[in-house]
């Protein structure tokens, strides 16, 4: 039996362990990473999420720095123990969840990226056509489409 329901578990943790986890199949732009050190595990913030390298090219040297020991301060003090209960009593809800309005927080989001990246640029082109592929985007398709959609056509 415990063959069995470990056989399960290993495949439902898998999936459920942690989405940030990069694997050689999958196309989203993760928030958060997943690094196996020393027979354990840490968790760190993609520095190549678009977000990231939006704040990166409007940004001097030395705020880059500050930023960089912000990103890592969130890393290293991310409330592991609070998150776990939290996941394993099912009160989960994600923070543009929580606040409504996702269509309009994700359109902020992706505009102030826009901002940041010049939007004529190819790379903030290249950013809106796969918006569907980075998170938190990914988690909202319909909006995320609307969004796709405006964006596109305000050319």
């Amino acid at each position: 039996m415990k063959t069995v329901v470990a056989r399960i578990a290993e495949g439902s943790r898998r999936v459920y362990t942690f989405r940030g986890r990069r694997t050689t199949n999958d196309s989203v732009v993760h928030a958060w990473e997943r690094f196996t050190i020393r027979g354990g595990v840490e968790y760190g913030i993609n520095r190549d999420h678009p977000l990231i390298k939006a704040v990166e090219a409007v940004t001097d040297d030395e705020f880059q720095q500050l930023i960089q020991r912000l990103l890592r301060t969130l890393e290293t003090t991310f409330p592991f123990d609070a998150a776990y209960a939290d996941m394993a009593s099912e009160r989960r809800l994600g923070a543009i969840a929580q606040h409504g309005g996702k269509y309009e927080e994700l359109f902020a989001l992706a505009s102030t990226m826009l901002d940041a990246l010049g939007r004529e640029s190819e790379y903030a082109k290249q950013m809106v056509n796969s918006l569907s592929s980075i998170e938190p985007f990914c988690f909202y398709v319909e909006e995320t489409s609307a969004i796709q959609r405006k964006l596109l056509n305000a050319d």
